[in-house]
Parts: structure tokens; C-alpha cells; sequence
């Protein structure tokens, strides 16, 4: 600016300090306007881009907006599919830079993603965190051995878990790694195949080991349950006749 300054006082002639330094400070002003502002930044605590806990849990996220001077701030909260839903989510601003949002008694419905936003001056920065509340799977009722079936009638084993609304749950059942068919005749599902039942109940076949495995195809949680029917030996006895019926057969395949 100085150089400026003297280069105009070389081409004018003569000019006296105080024009100089008019000139000196209106240069001065006109660079300082045209620096660039400090850039907003935005801070979220904890700093994970995902949390996980389990449905009834608490979370609490604070987020703090800093890079600029002032106090004169926009500081929000929102989620994707609308913050007040469920009623379990409380967004408090705790002072000109620092606004948190606390998640009590979560359900699933209140997993999403959450994003806080500053603003100032023109400027407007965002960050956010993806916030999952998980139902831990359990079978409702645990019966892991049926002894006692009357031969030719019909057998219902549950592989209920606690279900919570919103989730999608997918349940299969093998018998010694095989997947069981759904025939109608010898064997049903129902309520989505949280009840298998083994009709005409036959000593020499039906017995065994069944096992049920549960997906929640929301959270991935996966659990299994094994179920003896039939007794011990009876299972033995089972189980080697359907060896043996499958050696066989692939032995000597039935013909056309």
C-alpha cells in the first residue's frame, strides 16, 4: 500500500503527508473488507458417526459450532424423518454455541439419522451421526426337548421371539442341516414360520433334531434355538432310518 501510495505521489507531484496517508488508510480498509472470513465449523460429541444401544436406552449428543467471533448463531437439530415423532427425543440450545439433543427410553422407531446445523453470516455448515436402537432377540418360549408324541398326530413347535413393531423378522428351520419343505401334507408353517408343525406324526421318521434360526432383517441380530422331539432314542432310531433311506435312494434311484 505504501508503494502505491509513493508511485501515486511520483506521477502527481507534489502531495502532502496527511493526503498520503488518507490514501494509505482508504487502501487499507478496501483490502481488510475483501479478506476472507474466518470459515464456521461444527462439532459433534461424541464424535461417531454411528451409535448403537439397545431399545430403552439413553443417547446424548452435543453439538458445538466454533471458527467466528460473535455469538449470534442459528444452531438446529433434525432427523430425516422428522425429529418429534415418538416423543422420546429432547433438543435443548444450552447457549449461543452449543445446542444438544438428548434420546430417552429409545424404541427403534427412533433410530435414523440425526443432523445438526449452524448458520452465520452467510455461512452454513452441517454435521451428523447415525444413531441405531437394537432389539436384542429371545425366544418367548423355550421347550428344547417333546418326548412323549402320540404316534399319527400332530406337533406345533414354537420359535416365537419378541417381536417389536417396525421389524422384519425371517425365521427357517432345518432338520440335520436340511431345510424343511413346506408341503402342506406332512409339514406347515404359520405366523410367518414361528410355529412348525409336523402333522401324522411318525415314530420312525419324524423324530430328530429341528432347529430354528430367527434373522431381525432390521438390526441383523440373528439367534437359534435346537429342539429334540421325540426322545433320545427314538431320535437315534430316526436318524439312522433316514440315513439310510437317503443311502439308498441314492443308490437306487427311484425310476419313471
Amino acid at each position: 500500500i505504501h508503494q502505491l501510495a509513493l508511485s501515486i505521489h511520483h506521477e502527481m507531484g507534489q502531495m502532502t503527508t496527511t493526503a498520503l496517508l488518507v490514501i494509505i488508510g482508504i487502501l487499507g480498509g478496501t483490502v481488510a473488507e475483501n479478506e476472507p472470513k474466518s470459515p464456521l465449523r461444527l462439532m459433534l460429541s461424541p464424535s461417531a458417526a454411528t451409535i448403537q444401544r439397545k431399545i430403552g436406552g439413553e443417547v446424548s449428543v452435543m453439538c458445538t459450532v466454533s471458527g467466528m467471533e460473535g455469538d449470534n448463531f442459528g444452531l438446529m437439530w433434525t432427523k430425516h424423518n422428522g425429529i418429534d415423532k415418538t416423543g422420546n427425543v429432547i433438543v435443548s440450545k444450552l447457549d449461543a454455541r452449543n445446542i444438544v439433543m438428548e434420546i430417552k427410553n429409545a424404541s427403534v422407531a427412533d433410530s435414523g439419522f440425526y443432523q445438526c446445523t449452524a448458520s452465520a453470516e452467510g455461512q452454513f455448515v452441517e454435521n451428523a451421526v447415525d444413531i441405531f436402537f437394537l432389539n436384542e432377540l429371545h425366544f418367548v418360549e423355550i421347550n428344547n426337548h417333546l418326548d412323549a408324541i402320540p404316534v399319527k398326530s400332530s406337533v406345533n413347535i414354537s420359535c416365537r421371539v419378541n417381536k417389536v413393531e417396525g421389524e422384519k423378522l425371517k425365521t427357517t428351520w432345518t432338520k440335520y442341516g436340511q431345510d424343511i419343505p413346506a408341503d402342506g401334507a406332512k409339514y406347515a408353517f404359520h405366523e410367518g414360520g414361528a410355529i412348525f408343525q409336523i402333522k401324522d406324526y411318525d415314530l420312525l421318521t419324524d423324530p430328530g433334531e429341528y432347529v430354528c434360526r430367527v434373522e431381525n432383517l432390521t438390526t441383523g441380530n440373528k439367534i437359534k434355538q435346537i429342539i429334540s422331539v421325540g426322545g433320545h432314542q427314538n431320535s437315534r432310531r430316526a436318524t439312522c432310518v433316514n440315513h439310510c433311506s437317503k443311502f439308498c435312494t441314492d443308490i437306487f434311484p427311484f425310476l419313471e
